[in-house]
């Protein structure tokens, strides 16, 4: 039977590498937006890892290239094969699409003393395995999906062809005036995915001229959606600036998210953005595409379209940020704390991070913003250097 791979794959494995460094050191792992939460397990991998150019053949591996001299007189994190927290944490939110293969094979040693050959040739864990479909059931119901889908076509031409003539009959005996259009209601099933906590990335950071360490960096923040009446609210923190809001499902699938920074005289809204995407019941991760502003100092704020991701962390409970702590002195950042309908809680780090490569938040580089004029020297493809920073 074939075994799972990518993202599916490491998904499953680092939960398991947690719980299983759980059990062997007694140590609960707070795992939240926090990389240093996850250092002792990445240390504990690399500890695997520095080994893989030496251990092919006894742990069933593929081959590593051995590193230079010079890579094997550096200390961790800085080996080559390294693993650090960050990347941890990565790959347990979902946000990696295509794993390192020396990451994979340390979990496969760690859990099952063998890399990622050695248990393809005898897996020992049935839930890496990839559920294999009889031909002939998959005939039958690929047979089955046919017919329905013949059924379909004909059903939406009839429904077509019943609206066009509907569409006639109103236009020739109704007034305009008497038209009347009524807002999308979308389902319990579509309230449901979009409901909840979701942490909400962007690299809008990238857009701001006087930042000079913006080169592919991101900002972490938390979104919670509640159904209040028959309006989905919207409340978002910012590592800086707090976002108002609402969202709407204009058509099936399709969701508006509308928001705001504050409120001014006369009910005028101050850095309104306004984002658009597509969203599945199933889905937890959605990407939106957003008119919203770069929120520049120095008078330099600017409007600009940015690509942002959402991951949904959960369902239920509150948001509270949190201030004046050790923890925000030790981070530097603002922490939102997430109190569960259980009473359970977790707390996140609302940071500005760059961009690893491998995960998700590669989508979020350079080409992922649009600025509202163009202007040279501002979304930056590779670090900028004092020259560079004086022409802009």
């Amino acid at each position: 039977m074939e075994i799972l791979s990518g993202k599916e794959e490491i998904y499953y494995l680092i939960r398991k590498v947690i719980k299983q460094f759980e059990c062997k050191h007694g140590q609960k792992i707070i795992c939240n937006t926090n990389r240093e939460n996850y250092a002792a397990i990445a240390r504990e991998l690399s500890a695997i890892t520095v080994n893989l150019p030496y251990s092919a053949r006894e742990k069933q591996h593929q081959d590593y290239p051995e590193p230079s001299a010079q890579e094997q007189s550096v200390q961790y994190p800085h080996r080559k094969y390294d693993l650090t927290g960050g990347q941890i944490k990565d790959v347990y939110f979902g946000q990696v699409k295509k794993p390192r293969a020396h990451m994979v094979d340390a979990c496969y040693i760690y859990l099952y003393g063998v890399g990622r050959l050695g248990f393809e040739n005898d897996p020992s864990d049935p839930n890496l395995l990839r559920a294999e479909v009889d031909s002939e059931e998959t005939f039958e119901k690929k047979t089955l999906q046919s017919r329905r889908t013949f059924l379909i076509y004909m059903s939406i031409i009839l429904i077509l062809f019943t609206a066009i003539n509907i569409y006639f009959w109103f236009s020739t005996n109704q007034a305009k005036t008497d038209t009347i259009w009524t807002t999308y209601k979308p389902t319990a099933e579509e309230i449901s995915a979009v409901t909840g906590v979701w942490l909400y990335q962007t690299g809008a950071p990238q857009a701001r001229s006087n930042e000079a360490n913006r080169f592919r960096r991101y900002a972490t923040n938390i979104v919670i959606i509640k159904q209040v009446g028959d309006r989905l609210m919207m409340q978002r923190h910012g590592a800086t600036i707090n976002h108002h809001g609402y969202v709407e499902f204009t058509s099936p699938g399709t969701l508006s998210i509308h928001s705001y920074v504050a409120k001014g005289k006369g009910g005028t809204l101050i850095n309104p953005s306004h984002s658009l995407t597509v969203i599945r019941p199933k889905d937890s991760v959605m990407y939106t595409v957003s008119s919203t502003w770069s929120f520049e100092s120095d008078d330099k704020n600017d409007i600009i379209g940015a690509r942002n991701i959402y991951t949904k962390l959960g369902t239920g409970g509150t948001l509270l940020p949190i201030f004046n702590t050790p923890e925000n002195a030790a981070c530097h950042c603002k922490i939102v704390e997430w109190t569960r309908n259980d009473g359970s809680s977790e707390r996140f780090n609302l940071t500005y991070e760059k961009i690893q490569p491998g995960s998700m938040t590669e989508d979020l580089d350079e080409s992922s913003l649009i600025l509202r004029k163009p202007k040279s020297g501002v979304l930056l493809s590779k670090p900028a250097d004092k020259e560079d920073l004086e022409h802009i």
